[in-house]
């Protein structure tokens, strides 16, 4: 398992950070099956983009001086989204942020 330290203690973010992550980590995974797979399974093309947008205000809003530590049993999959050059830019801000630091 890998460990990167990404978490304050005693912060009020660091639970909905914890949350936010979650869902939006979800979240890109299921957008990267790509268009087809929405159109395939009758899904509202709407809620894509929607979706999209949340991705990237989420992002956007979390504070990058927040210290968390989030759990990897791989980078495997961060590193799989990040790869797929043709998947849409939200998917990849999530995906960079959670690089861990140089």
């Amino acid at each position: 398992m890998t460990a990167i330290h990404k978490k304050s203690k005693g912060s009020s973010q660091a639970p909905d950070l914890e949350v936010t992550y979650n869902v939006t980590g979800s979240l890109c995974h299921i957008l990267s099956e790509g268009h087809d797979f929405w159109a395939r399974e009758k899904l509202h093309p709407g809620l894509h983009a929607e979706l999209l947008s949340k991705i990237e205000s989420t992002v956007m809003s979390w504070k990058l001086t927040t210290e968390r530590w989030i759990n990897y049993r791989s980078l495997r999959p961060l590193i799989g989204l990040l790869e797929q050059t043709s998947l849409e830019p939200q998917i990849h801000l999530w995906s960079v942020d959670d690089t861990p630091p140089l």
